[in-house]
């Protein structure tokens, strides 16, 4: 992220972006009227928006009050789900579980009424939640380490890292290792994963790496 400000509008359940030393401020998400997650951020419904965040790597995170839920919207501007919630009642549930297996097996079960969120120095995230003001922490997940890559003269090529079962891993690829595009997406099984494809004589060179989807 640059030193611009993020700003919600919970009224107008918008998102924008306002410039550090003026100039016109830029709505960044919100306003659609989709519910689906993995879409554009300016498609999607983020209803009664009120907090958000700045990831350290370039994303940010948004809680909505009216909707319940946490989002996150990633450096290409596409806005996820990463926890479902409810806009009333007073749900606190799912301690100690992970986030993915709240988000696919007990939606609208888990936290309702979002209104703040931060990151803390540690990397964790911090929820203020629910009327009563119920604060929820969601640790954030170990760094991978690669510990093996291979190419053999078939143009297959691996890599291997160390992972937690159940997170998500995004592995990128560069041609110049300054522009970085999404390659896939692999949930971890076991504490090591792997990731393989098959490299063409003629494709210019390619540098890959794997980081952990936030959080």
């Amino acid at each position: 992220m640059t030193g611009d400000f993020l700003v919600t509008d919970i009224e107008d359940s918008t998102v924008w972006r306002v410039p550090e030393k003026g100039g016109s401020r830029k709505q960044i998400a919100g306003g659609g009227i989709s519910d689906s997650p993995n879409r554009d951020a300016l498609e999607v419904r983020l209803d009664g928006v009120r907090g958000v965040a700045a990831a350290g790597h370039g994303g940010y995170f948004l809680t909505t009050e009216t909707g319940g839920d946490l989002w996150y919207v990633d450096t290409s501007e596409i806005a996820d789900i990463l926890l479902y919630g409810a806009g009333r009642f007073d749900i606190v549930d799912g301690d100690g579980q992970v986030l993915r297996d709240l988000y696919e097996n007990s939606p609208g079960n888990v936290m309702s009424q979002p209104f703040s969120i931060t990151v803390a120095p540690n990397g964790d995230l911090l929820m203020m939640t629910n009327v009563a003001g119920v604060l929820r922490v969601i640790r954030k997940g170990r760094k991978p380490e690669i510990v093996n890559t291979g190419l053999n003269r078939e143009g297959d090529y691996s890599l291997t890292w160390t992972s937690q079962i159940q997170r998500l891993y995004i592995i990128e690829n560069s041609d110049n290792l300054l522009d970085w595009k999404t390659r896939t997406e692999v949930s971890a099984t076991g504490n090591r994963t792997s990731f393989s494809t098959i490299i063409d004589e003629d494709t210019p060179q390619q540098h890959f790496r794997v980081r952990l989807y936030y959080p």
